[in-house]
């Protein structure tokens, strides 16, 4: 198969029906996925800082004024940092890196020895991490292990428990590793919120032919069981981003995948008729309105093939 010369990294929603996706280009698109089709292309090549000078830095910027970051982290993480996301409160910003650190800022500081107020070690290069609810935070791992912490505060988080989805002798740090050698056929990649508190967290996974998986995880971490499948992409898929409603996914393939995700039993059937009495708080015009709205986005399926828009 040949690889795709412009594949999705990273995807995150902007928004209820509205997502930012990464390119390997250095592009960012602005997707509405209700029209199907980028609304607006950012073109983040020229870097702020030099990676070959500071390698392991995070600047934090006030988007009011860019001029300079008003918070530089650069000693709480030895090795690359792979990913990053805010916390609910807009003000504590997660990070995780190649070092195993699964650490805990307050944007709000603008020093990091009183920004950093947590560090958490999971023992392997961190791919992804943030939150799933207020209470619970997680760290996906490369070599396949999901690891689900308690922030009782930015300063005081408890770990829970660790999923190991597959075992492999070697930790796969690229994706060329995981075509060459495969794990159990499958690679683990990213934790989403669950439907139940008997399961709060489901983890999502894919096998080289672009194949998904959704495992859902009981609270303790002990039992795990997958509730979905569907072939999504034609290659690995990277990256994810889920809003309890709808799961949006980028790959290699150059494609995002858009799809209904409703990870309570049996649908949301258990919660019928609760639904059913918040309906009855609505105007008839509101709920046509929500009705028309949920037809368009069940019949989604793939949203956009950006190697046929960015070469």
């Amino acid at each position: 198969m040949r690889k795709q010369e412009v594949y999705v990294n990273h995807l995150s929603f902007g928004g209820r029906d509205a997502v930012a996706a990464t390119l390997s280009n250095d592009f960012i698109h602005l997707v509405d996925i209700e029209a199907k089709k980028s609304k607006q292309t950012l073109d983040v090549a020229k870097r702020v800082i030099d990676p070959s000078q500071t390698p392991h830095v995070i600047s934090v910027f006030d988007l009011r004024k860019c001029t300079d970051p008003v918070l530089t982290i650069k000693e709480s993480h030895s090795d690359s940092i792979n990913t990053l996301a805010f916390m609910r409160d807009g003000r504590h910003l997660i990070s995780g890196g190649s070092d195993g650190l699964l650490n805990i800022f307050n944007a709000s500081y603008g020093k990091e020895d009183q920004a950093l107020q947590s560090t958490c070690s999971v023992g392997s290069s961190i791919a992804r991490a943030g939150c799933l609810s207020k209470r619970l935070i997680y760290a996906c791992t490369d070599d396949n292990k999901c690891s689900v912490f308690v922030p009782n505060s930015p300063d005081d988080v408890d770990y829970l428990f660790i999923v190991i989805c597959f075992r492999s002798i070697t930790p796969i740090y690229d994706y060329d590793d995981f075509r060459r050698n495969g794990v159990e056929g499958r690679f683990l990649v990213d934790a989403l919120k669950g439907g139940v508190d008997e399961r709060p967290v489901a983890l999502l996974e894919c096998d080289p032919e672009g194949t998904l998986y959704v495992r859902t995880v009981s609270k303790d971490g002990k039992n795990s069981e997958v509730v979905m499948e569907w072939k999504g992409h034609t290659d690995i898929v990277r990256s994810a981003a889920y809003n309890n409603r709808l799961l949006v996914t980028g790959g290699e393939d150059g494609k995002i995948v858009v799809k209904n995700v409703d990870l309570r039993p049996e649908g949301g059937k258990a919660e019928k008729r609760k639904d059913k009495q918040d309906d009855e708080k609505n105007n008839s015009k509101h709920k046509d309105k929500k009705r028309k709205r949920s037809e368009r986005l069940e019949s989604l399926t793939e949203c956009t093939n950006f190697c046929g828009i960015i070469v």
